[in-house]
């Protein structure tokens, strides 16, 4: 018989640890195989689910600790990770991946959320590793954020002041590897960005007052290029853009008041 939960802890100061949650085919858990409330520590424990999230944190989650554990969801409709309005909570050294869809979801008013030395994948055509929609003053440092299929990150839905620092994002294939569709006043710092057949990081005509330094960006294939700033009063420093067939900078015809500063740019 299918359940929606493999565990759900309704309340409060609960402690998990070293707890296996899996299931299979259509049948088995159909909502999430953990889902937790506030003030609870989460380790050592591992969730595979098909249709289901692998780890749900709602709206009243607050003060967890997360760690040490690995998510795993296999469908387009579901998230690994699914962070929803919840705050204040810590993931350290968690994986989420998705072999169908998103890798991690940080939804509407998700804030004061820190993800650190967490890889985040998505195996989904066009899906995200990593996707902020409305979600606002989170960290995320020192992680993995690939998508071979798909984009690397995403920032959307007025997500500002968030700050992506010391990670490797990559994808492989015609995406932005790095996108903030809508966001200000948002930090990237020490980044590695990568995409041998897609695209950089582009910051589109909504992406204003955010600052990227000390980066890397890196792609492949003809006309592409490794950053596009199409947003305004944006800044660039210290950072290292190439495009090995197309250009290492774009800067779009409504972009005012961007400053680009000791940096690199090179074309192919």
């Amino acid at each position: 018989n299918s359940v929606p939960y493999g565990v759900w802890a309704s309340s409060g100061w609960v402690a998990i640890s070293s707890v296996n949650v899996s299931t299979s085919g259509s049948f088995g858990i159909y909502t999430a195989g953990i889902r937790i409330s506030s003030w609870t520590t989460l380790n050592y424990s591992s969730v595979s689910v098909v249709n289901a999230h692998g780890l749900w944190l709602d709206s009243t989650a607050q003060k967890d600790e997360v760690s040490d554990s690995t998510f795993t969801a296999e469908s387009a409709s579901f998230y690994a990770l699914y962070v929803n309005g919840a705050s204040s909570n810590t993931f350290t050294a968690v994986v989420a991946s998705n072999t169908a869809g998103t890798g991690a979801y940080l939804s509407a008013n998700a804030g004061y959320n820190e993800i650190s030395r967490s890889p985040m994948t998505s195996g989904g055509v066009g899906s995200y590793a990593l996707f902020l929609s409305g979600a606002s003053s989170n960290t995320i440092t020192q992680s993995y954020i690939t998508s071979p299929n798909g984009y690397g990150a995403g920032l959307a839905s007025n997500s500002n002041c968030n700050k992506i620092s010391q990670s490797t994002i990559t994808s492989n294939a015609s995406y932005f590897t790095l996108y903030v569709i809508s966001g200000s006043s948002n930090t990237l710092t020490e980044n590695y960005i990568a995409n041998p057949l897609g695209y950089g990081m582009f910051l589109t005509g909504s992406a204003h007052y955010n600052t990227i330094s000390q980066s890397t960006m890196i792609v492949g294939g003809g006309g592409l290029w490794a950053l596009n700033i199409s947003g305004s009063s944006n800044t660039v420093t210290q950072s290292y853009m190439l495009s090995s067939a197309g250009s290492g900078v774009v800067v779009g015809n409504s972009a005012g008041g961007n400053t680009i500063s000791r940096s690199t740019m090179t074309g192919g």
